[in-house]
Protein backbone atom coordinates (compact mmCIF):
# COMPACT_ATOMS: atom_id res chain seq x y z
CA UNK A 1 0.00 0.00 0.00
CA UNK A 2 3.03 2.29 0.18
CA UNK A 3 2.83 2.61 -3.60
CA UNK A 4 -0.78 3.79 -3.44
CA UNK A 5 0.06 6.35 -0.79
CA UNK A 6 3.00 7.63 -2.85
CA UNK A 7 0.86 7.76 -5.98
CA UNK A 8 -1.84 9.83 -4.27
CA UNK A 9 0.69 12.33 -2.92
CA UNK A 10 2.70 12.78 -6.13
CA UNK A 11 1.99 13.66 -9.75
CA UNK A 12 2.00 10.57 -11.95
CA UNK A 13 1.80 12.15 -15.40
CA UNK A 14 4.48 10.65 -17.68
CA UNK A 15 5.71 8.43 -14.77
CA UNK A 16 3.20 5.60 -14.61
CA UNK A 17 1.43 3.73 -17.37
CA UNK A 18 -1.43 2.13 -15.42
CA UNK A 19 -4.99 1.43 -16.49
CA UNK A 20 -7.97 0.43 -14.35
CA UNK A 21 -6.74 -3.13 -13.78
CA UNK A 22 -4.62 -4.91 -11.20
CA UNK A 23 -2.85 -8.24 -10.95
CA UNK A 24 -3.56 -10.83 -8.32
CA UNK A 25 -2.43 -14.37 -7.69
CA UNK A 26 -4.73 -17.28 -6.88
CA UNK A 27 -3.53 -20.86 -6.41
CA UNK A 28 -0.21 -20.07 -8.09
CA UNK A 29 -1.80 -18.47 -11.17
CA UNK A 30 -1.63 -14.75 -11.97
CA UNK A 31 -4.74 -12.94 -13.14
CA UNK A 32 -5.39 -9.41 -14.37
CA UNK A 33 -8.68 -8.08 -13.03
CA UNK A 34 -10.57 -5.03 -14.25
CA UNK A 35 -11.63 -2.28 -11.87
CA UNK A 36 -13.95 -0.72 -14.43
CA UNK A 37 -17.70 -0.77 -14.43
CA UNK A 38 -19.30 -2.83 -17.25
CA UNK A 39 -20.26 0.30 -19.24
CA UNK A 40 -16.77 1.85 -19.03
CA UNK A 41 -14.01 1.42 -21.57
CA UNK A 42 -10.40 0.72 -20.67
CA UNK A 43 -9.25 4.04 -19.29
CA UNK A 44 -5.73 5.02 -18.30
CA UNK A 45 -5.07 6.31 -14.82
CA UNK A 46 -4.35 10.02 -14.62
CA UNK A 47 -3.73 12.57 -11.89
CA UNK A 48 -7.41 13.47 -12.17
CA UNK A 49 -8.80 9.96 -11.68
CA UNK A 50 -6.15 8.28 -9.47
CA UNK A 51 -8.29 8.68 -6.32
CA UNK A 52 -11.07 6.74 -8.05
CA UNK A 53 -8.58 4.03 -9.01
CA UNK A 54 -7.38 3.67 -5.39
CA UNK A 55 -10.96 3.61 -4.10
CA UNK A 56 -11.93 0.85 -6.54
CA UNK A 57 -8.76 -1.13 -5.87
CA UNK A 58 -9.34 -1.08 -2.13
CA UNK A 59 -12.99 -2.05 -2.63
CA UNK A 60 -11.97 -4.97 -4.85
CA UNK A 61 -9.34 -6.25 -2.43
CA UNK A 62 -11.35 -5.81 0.78
CA UNK A 63 -14.84 -6.66 -0.49
CA UNK A 64 -15.10 -8.30 -3.91
CA UNK A 65 -12.11 -10.66 -3.66
CA UNK A 66 -13.42 -12.21 -0.46
CA UNK A 67 -17.13 -12.28 -1.30
CA UNK A 68 -17.01 -15.88 -2.54
CA UNK A 69 -15.15 -17.36 0.45
CA UNK A 70 -17.20 -15.31 2.94
CA UNK A 71 -20.49 -16.40 1.35
CA UNK A 72 -19.35 -20.03 1.30
CA UNK A 73 -18.43 -19.79 5.00
CA UNK A 74 -21.78 -18.18 5.85
CA UNK A 75 -23.68 -20.84 3.92
CA UNK A 76 -21.77 -23.69 5.57
CA UNK A 77 -21.96 -22.15 9.02
CA UNK A 78 -25.71 -21.59 8.72
CA UNK A 79 -26.15 -25.36 8.42
CA UNK A 80 -25.00 -25.61 12.04
CA UNK A 81 -26.21 -22.35 13.57
CA UNK A 82 -29.24 -20.38 12.49
CA UNK A 83 -28.16 -16.82 11.56
CA UNK A 84 -30.87 -15.26 13.74
CA UNK A 85 -29.23 -16.83 16.81
CA UNK A 86 -26.06 -14.83 16.12
CA UNK A 87 -27.86 -11.48 16.29
CA UNK A 88 -27.70 -11.47 20.08
CA UNK A 89 -23.88 -11.24 19.98
CA UNK A 90 -21.71 -8.21 19.32
CA UNK A 91 -18.91 -8.42 16.76
CA UNK A 92 -16.34 -8.63 19.58
CA UNK A 93 -18.24 -11.49 21.24
CA UNK A 94 -18.47 -13.41 17.96
CA UNK A 95 -14.76 -12.87 17.36
CA UNK A 96 -13.99 -14.33 20.78
CA UNK A 97 -16.33 -17.29 20.16
CA UNK A 98 -14.70 -18.09 16.80
CA UNK A 99 -11.07 -17.26 17.49
CA UNK A 100 -10.89 -17.70 21.25
CA UNK A 101 -9.05 -15.56 23.75
CA UNK A 102 -5.62 -14.47 22.50
CA UNK A 103 -4.21 -14.74 26.03
CA UNK A 104 -3.80 -18.25 27.41
CA UNK A 105 -4.05 -18.53 31.19
CA UNK A 106 -1.76 -21.47 31.93
CA UNK A 107 -2.62 -21.50 35.62
CA UNK A 108 -6.31 -21.86 34.74
CA UNK A 109 -5.38 -24.47 32.13
CA UNK A 110 -3.44 -26.53 34.69
CA UNK A 111 -6.17 -26.16 37.32
CA UNK A 112 -8.85 -27.42 34.94
CA UNK A 113 -6.93 -30.18 33.15
CA UNK A 114 -7.68 -33.80 33.93
CA UNK A 115 -4.55 -35.92 34.13
CA UNK A 116 -4.67 -39.57 33.11
CA UNK A 117 -2.04 -42.33 33.22
CA UNK A 118 0.66 -40.05 34.57
CA UNK A 119 1.68 -38.46 37.80
CA UNK A 120 0.79 -34.83 38.35
CA UNK A 121 4.27 -34.13 39.71
CA UNK A 122 5.85 -35.06 36.36
CA UNK A 123 4.11 -32.01 34.87
CA UNK A 124 3.26 -33.82 31.64
CA UNK A 125 0.10 -34.26 29.64
CA UNK A 126 -0.19 -37.19 27.31
CA UNK A 127 -0.14 -35.99 23.71
CA UNK A 128 0.13 -32.33 24.68
CA UNK A 129 3.83 -31.90 25.41
CA UNK A 130 5.21 -30.30 28.52
CA UNK A 131 3.74 -27.52 30.61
Amino acid sequence: MDFLEWMLKNPIKDLLDIDYTYETEMFGNKYTLSLEEPDEQNQPMTDENKKGYVKRLISHKLVKEIEGPVNAFKQGFSHFVKPEYLKVFTAAELDKLFAGDPIIDFEDFKANTHYKATQRTRNKLSGSGRL
